[in-house]
């Protein structure tokens, strides 16, 4: 396949790696602030009631968006007669939503972190990291998932 052929997928590769990448660099900063007493954390009496409210708050996003949304449309898409872009342009938007709903959780922990200074906060975000970069696109998984052949691939 060819490099235009395979633009839908490496763009939608490339708004994940950025998402990821931008978690890092949040996370190092905040990580460098903090720990080179660069910054006082100015909340820490909250630090119980934000600890149980990001624990909903990712595990909600995440099982919203990994077995609510991305699941049902997936189910969707493997039963319907539309054609391989425009399954793809979906299941591209279904996957976009699941990591925003990790997404926004992760930097939600890594802002707790910095506001509290409980290093609990980060080692959450360090896991919603590692579970979002598992949740990367792969040519071989969206074949496998949407039930497409080579064919229908490279015509993306």
């Amino acid at each position: 396949m060819s490099y235009n052929k395979n633009l839908s997928l490496k763009s939608l590769q490339f708004v994940h790696k950025a998402m990821l990448i931008s978690q890092v660099i949040f996370a190092l900063v905040a990580f460098l602030l903090l720990f080179g007493n660069k910054f006082i954390p100015p909340f820490q009496q909250y630090d119980r009631v934000l600890q149980l409210m990001l624990l909903l708050f990712s595990f909600g996003g995440f099982y919203f968006g990994t077995f609510y949304i991305l699941k049902r449309k997936v189910e969707e898409l493997k039963i319907s007669n539309l054609n391989p872009r425009e399954k793809f342009s979906r299941y591209r938007r279904a996957c976009i939503v699941q990591w925003a709903l990790i997404h926004g959780p992760c930097l939600f922990s890594i802002m707790c972190f910095l506001l509290v200074g409980n290093i609990s906060f980060l080692a959450l975000a360090v896991t919603l990291m590692v579970l979002f970069a598992m949740m990367g696109p792969s040519l071989i998984k969206i074949q496998l998932l949407l039930e497409l052949s080579e064919e229908d691939l490279a015509g993306l």
